[in-house]
């Protein structure tokens, strides 16, 4: 995919692969996001905004669908 994405780029085979078993983890047991009534816009942008080549993803980072799977 990343490859697709970039194709002026090199992109190096995988060293290792990391399946995570959310469902099986008794620690996890299935959270989503959920923002306080204090929570405004402002702070959901500084969550989304990445930190140089670090790039936050998931539900919580959609204003218009967190805390959906």
């Amino acid at each position: 995919m990343l490859r697709a994405m970039y194709p002026n780029v090199t992109v190096p085979e995988p060293t290792a692969f990391l399946f995570p078993r959310w469902r099986a983890d008794p620690l996890y047991r299935g959270s989503y996001s959920n923002w306080p009534p204090s929570f405004v816009p402002q702070h959901h942008a500084n969550l989304r905004a990445s930190l140089g080549r670090l790039w936050f993803a998931g539900e919580a980072m959609s204003e218009k669908y967190f805390g959906t799977c």
